[in-house]
C-alpha cells in the first residue's frame, strides 16, 4: 500500500481514493467560508487555508461592481509585511533584473513608462542639496567598512598581470599630463571667456563671474608658501584674492582632513588676510567648526559685497 506525506502537517498517511491525494484526512476536514469580496456566497475550504474570496472574485477576470472593488481593496489596507517577511521578499528579488521577473516584452514597456513619466523633470535645488548632503563624509557608500573592506579583498585577489598592467597605465597617464604641462592630483581647468582665464571648477566659475560682474578685482590662484607641521614647504594656491580687500576667498566643493589642514595653516601664517570659504555651508562647518563665521554658502554670494564696503 502507498504511503504519502501530508504536504501540511507532515504526517504519514495511506491514501484512501486518489493516490495522490497530498493532505491526510484530518488536515482535508471542510469548513464553511463566506466570500468577502462583497457578493455574500459561502464556499468551502480547507480549515488551515486562509482563502478570503471564490476563485477569480478578487482578480480582474471578476466583474465586481465599484462596491465590491472598494471592499477588496480596504480588505487589504493596513496589512503591513512583517521585517522577516521583507528580508525574505528582498532576498528573493536581490540581483533580479525587471527581465528576469517580467519578461523582456513587458520590461520593456515598464522602462519606456518610467523614463516618459521622468522626461523633463528635473529635481529643485534644496531636494539636490540634501541628495548631495546625504552622500558626503561619513555618509558615503564607498566609505563603510563592509565597502573598504570589499574593495580591499578585491584588490588583493588580482591576479599580477592585471595589476602590473593598471599600474603602467597609470605611469602613462601621468606622464602625457606632465608633458601638457598639467599639475598632476589637480583637476583640470577649463577656460571661461566671460573671464578671461581657465577655472578648475562651476562653484569657481560661480564666484568668478560673480565678482567680474560686481567690478571687484582679484587675482587668481595666487602662490602662497606655507609650512606644515613636519617643517615641510609647499605652495598653496589661493582660488581669489580680492585686491582691494586685502581677502582671500577659499572655493571648496568638497573638504577633507587634508584640505581643512592648509586652509587652517593659511589662516595662521596669514593673518594680514581675511579668509573666507565659500561652498556648502552645512557640509563645510563639519570639516571648519573654527572657521563657522568665516564660510558663506554658495547661495549667498550677496553677503560678500558686505565684507567689500
Amino acid at each position: 500500500m502507498r504511503e504519502n506525506k501530508c504536504k501540511h502537517c507532515g504526517s504519514i498517511f495511506t491514501p484512501t481514493k486518489n493516490q495522490r491525494q497530498i493532505y491526510c484526512n484530518s488536515c482535508r476536514q471542510l469548513e464553511v467560508k463566506k466570500c468577502q469580496c462583497g457578493c455574500n456566497e459561502v464556499f468551502k475550504d480547507m480549515k488551515f487555508k486562509n482563502r478570503k474570496f471564490i476563485n477569480n472574485h478578487n482578480s480582474k477576470l471578476y466583474k465586481c461592481s465599484e462596491d465590491t472593488k472598494k471592499l477588496i481593496s480596504n480588505s487589504k489596507i493596513g496589512i503591513l509585511r512583517n521585517q522577516e517577511t521583507k528580508g525574505l521578499i528582498s532576498k528573493t528579488l536581490s540581483g533580479r533584473t525587471w527581465e528576469d521577473l517580467q519578461g523582456i516584452d513587458k520590461a520593456y514597456e515598464r522602462k519606456q513608462k518610467h523614463i516618459k513619466r521622468l522626461t523633463g523633470k528635473h529635481h529643485s535645488k534644496e531636494t539636490k542639496k540634501l541628495m548631495g548632503l546625504s552622500k558626503l563624509g561619513d555618509n558615503n557608500p564607498s566609505k563603510r567598512p563592509e565597502v573598504i573592506e570589499k574593495i580591499k579583498i578585491t584588490k588583493q585577489n588580482l591576479p599580477e598581470e592585471i595589476k602590473e598592467k593598471t599600474r603602467s597605465l597609470m605611469r602613462d597617464g601621468v606622464k602625457r599630463r606632465m608633458a601638457r604641462g598639467e599639475k598632476i592630483g589637480i583637476q583640470n581647468p577649463y577656460f571661461v571667456s566671460e573671464l578671461g582665464h581657465k577655472v578648475r571648477s562651476s562653484y569657481e566659475e560661480k564666484v568668478g563671474l560673480f565678482l567680474k560682474r560686481n567690478n571687484i578685482c582679484y587675482a587668481y590662484e595666487k602662490p602662497f608658501l606655507i609650512t606644515h607641521p613636519n617643517n615641510s614647504k609647499h605652495n598653496y594656491y589661493m582660488d581669489f584674492i580680492l585686491l582691494d580687500y586685502n581677502i582671500a576667498v577659499e572655493v571648496k566643493g568638497y573638504c577633507d582632513d587634508h584640505s581643512s589642514l592648509k586652509i587652517n595653516l593659511f589662516k595662521e601664517q596669514y593673518p594680514e588676510y581675511k579668509l573666507i570659504v565659500i561652498g556648502i555651508r552645512d557640509m563645510l562647518v563639519k570639516k571648519l567648526e573654527n572657521l563657522r563665521n568665516n564660510i558663506l554658502d554658495l547661495n549667498d554670494l550677496e553677503d560678500l559685497l558686505i565684507l567689500t564696503k
